[in-house]
């Protein structure tokens, strides 16, 4: 019998939901306003390291003119990038994209406002995006 009750407690212990202490190792801050040019590569490596919480730390981030968008997604799975208080600035130059989502599954970006130093004949914000692209499909923004 108490080889039965040592094995129930052993097989619970095993597949008990993670601790909010081993949930905490997969958070990653990132970023520094002063240094917005690097924010892109931080978030990448984070993702690469294993992160599956990056946290942008609040700010204004003026980010530099690349020609292309600048954070290329591609292929995250079950990821979050939490941007709460944060504004990320473009140049026109970025070709009007900030982020750029490709083959991801359940990745959410939460909060930044995107502008840019010049606007291009539209403004506004982006609330919510609940489309489920198929497969293949990219979701820019």
């Amino acid at each position: 019998m108490k080889s039965y009750c040592a094995l129930i407690l052993l097989l619970m212990l095993l597949f008990a939901p993670a601790s909010a202490a081993a949930q905490e190792v997969n958070t990653v801050h990132v970023g520094n306003p002063q240094y917005a040019a690097a924010l892109s590569k931080q978030v990448q490596q984070a993702y690469q390291n294993g992160a599956r919480m990056i946290m942008i730390n609040p700010g204004v981030y003026h980010l530099p003119a690349i020609g292309r968008p600048t954070f290329n997604l591609e292929g995250w799975k079950n990821a979050t990038i939490s941007a709460y208080h944060v504004t990320l600035i473009m140049r026109v130059k970025n070709a009007g994209n900030c982020f750029e989502l490709a083959h991801c599954r359940n990745v959410r970006i939460e909060g930044p406002l995107i502008s840019q130093t010049q606007l291009t004949f539209y403004q506004g914000r982006v609330m919510s995006a609940g489309y489920i692209y198929p497969m293949g499909e990219k979701l820019r923004y």
